[in-house]
This record gives structure tokens, C-alpha cells and sequence, in this order.
């Protein structure tokens, strides 16, 4: 059970950087969030771990990064694919799950799980997300095998390119020039994949459909290694052991517990390099706070009583 003192939401410095009390209420819901999720993992027999900045946050800084204001946790792909089937009735009616099969154009490699789509000034709501009123979420991000075979990993590695830049750029064609080069893709997509894709549904979706299947193709026994499949576009190897997610290390994480993977260390120092123990106060891959661009919006709404509808995607 989540718990915090009321102290905790003060204003403070940590490590040279102040943390404001709206941005420790944010923090304190996506916990409240991610603490749901871990209900669901426990009651489907599901394994999650940190990813990302919450891994360097509970490593380094035993909760979030000072200077940090999102939560990200991954699962295997398997936990992963489970996970998206039961979400819907394990939620509360006002959760959404941004995902393709959810989400017309949605063309992100991981899913998002958002608390609500509009504003809630309801004490009862107020009151569950420790007083932050905005549009709050997790994202969670699968992890796949990669084959340890370079043939095989240049053979997915090259074919996902071309689904998933054909699901990203399909809605993008609108000269007769762009048509014609995107149904060439399609062509060539069809032939190499053995598959048929119909014009007249929801191209990207099934765009995206496959290019998950093309993620999956390699088990276990055929990887040394794990990843987030997407990422082998645009950085070649970019990998973890295995071994590395074999089990977590449940760790300190403001006022409750992470998983962590096991291999963290391996972990961190692929993604952030070999001086990751060393706090460097900047954060370049979002907006921050992540709840900026919902502020003038929650104004007006105040305002007016007019409320808006919104993903609260962050900016990256």
C-alpha cells in the first residue's frame, strides 16, 4: 500500500536541483499507477521491470531522478502481449491504453497507460492521485529476443525497417507521388512477408500488427541477448544480456519498491555508459515538467468549466 506523508510534497532540493510540490504530486501518481499495474502482473503471473531513467532513478538516487518527472517500466514480450489483453478489465472505466489497436496513427513501439483523457476535479479522484489533477501515465515498453545469428538479426532487422518506416510515413502520403512510392512499399512488404494487407482498412494498423509479429520471430533459446526491438533500426546492438532480466532486485523507490533488473549495472552502462553513477542535472528527451503543455488547458477549464480531451503524451 502507497503512503505519503504530507511532508513528502513539500518543495525541496535534492541534489542541487528543487523538486516542486506539483511535480512530487505527478510523481506520486504515476506510483499510484504503476502500483496498479503491479496488482495485474501479480494476479496474471506477470514480471515488470524499471526501465530507463526510473532504473538509473532507483539505482542511483533510490526514486526518481531529481531532475526527472516520468516512469517507465518494461516486461518481456510474452508478459507484454498478456498484459494488452487483459488491461481493459482490470482498469478503472477512465483509464486508456495507448497502443495501435487502440489508438488510430498510433505508430509507438510500447504502449502508454494513462489515468484519464480529461480533466477530474473530483475530490475522490483528487484524492487517489495524491492532489495532481493532470492527465498522468506509465509507459511501458517490450522487450524481444534478438537472434544471436547476425544472418538472422539482419534479416528481421531489415524487414522491420521497412514495415514499421511504411506505418509511420503511410498517413504522410498525400501527393500522387507519395501514393504511388507508398504503394510500392505496400508491394514490396506483401511479397517479402508473404501477407496481405487490405487497402481499404486501417493500413497502419496492420503495418503495425506485423511489424510486432516481426519483433517476436526469435525465442529465447535462439537469443543471447534482449531488446527493444524497435531501437536495432537506428542503433545497431543495442542489447542487454539476457541473463540480465532474469529476475528482479526489488529496490527503495521514494516510499515504496522497484523491480529492478538483476543486471542493472550491465543495464546502465549500455544505455547511459560506464560514468552513469555520476549525476549529470539534464534531462533532454521530453518536456518538463510532463504536465507543461496540460497546464493553460487546466486553467481554462477552471476558467469555463470547458474541459479537453488529450493523451498526455509527452513531448520526446
Amino acid at each position: 500500500m502507497l503512503h505519503f506523508e504530507e511532508d513528502w510534497f513539500r518543495d525541496e532540493e535534492r541534489e542541487g536541483f528543487l523538486v516542486a510540490e506539483e511535480v512530487k504530486r505527478g510523481w506520486a501518481a504515476q506510483l499510484v499507477i504503476v502500483k496498479e499495474i503491479e496488482e495485474v502482473c501479480k494476479k496474471y503471473g506477470l514480471q515488470y521491470f524499471t526501465a530507463w531513467g526510473t532504473t538509473l532513478g532507483a539505482v542511483r538516487h533510490k526514486g526518481y531522478i531529481p531532475w526527472d518527472d516520468d516512469l517507465d517500466i518494461c516486461m518481456k514480450r510474452a508478459d507484454y502481449m498478456k498484459f494488452l489483453s487483459v488491461w481493459r478489465k482490470e482498469f478503472p472505466e477512465r483509464y486508456s491504453l495507448l497502443h495501435h489497436d487502440t489508438e488510430d496513427g498510433y505508430v509507438e513501439f510500447m504502449c502508454r497507460l494513462v489515468n484519464q483523457r480529461s480533466f477530474d476535479l473530483s475530490e475522490e479522484h483528487l484524492k487517489k492521485y495524491c492532489g495532481c489533477p493532470y492527465i498522468v501515465g506509465v509507459d511501458i515498453f517490450p522487450l524481444d529476443y534478438i537472434p544471436r545469428n547476425q544472418a538472422d538479426y539482419e534479416f528481421s532487422n531489415h524487414f522491420l525497417h521497412l514495415v514499421y518506416t511504411a506505418a509511420r510515413e503511410w498517413d504522410a502520403c498525400v501527393t500522387p507521388e507519395d501514393q504511388e512510392k507508398r504503394e510500392g512499399a505496400l508491394e514490396k512488404i506483401e511479397e517479402a512477408c508473404q501477407v496481405k494487407i487490405d487497402r481499404s482498412g486501417n493500413v497502419t494498423r496492420q503495418l503495425m500488427d506485423l511489424s510486432e509479429r516481426l519483433c517476436m520471430l526469435y525465442t529465447e533459446e535462439e537469443s543471447d541477448d534482449l531488446g527493444f526491438a524497435v531501437l536495432q533500426i537506428e542503433w545497431p546492438y543495442f542489447l542487454f544480456p539476457k541473463q540480465a532480466f532474469e529476475r528482479a532486485e526489488w529496490m527503495p523507490y521514494e516510499t515504496t519498491t522497484m523491480p529492478v533488473p538483476v543486471g542493472y549495472n550491465a543495464v546502465l552502462t549500455k544505455t547511459y555508459g560506464t560514468e552513469w553513477r555520476v549525476p549529470i542535472t539534464q534531462w533532454g528527451t521530453h518536456d518538463y515538467p510532463f504536465f507543461k503543455n496540460q497546464k493553460p488547458f487546466l486553467e481554462a477549464y477552471k476558467a469555463t468549466g470547458q474541459n479537453f480531451e488529450s493523451t498526455g503524451v509527452k513531448k520526446r
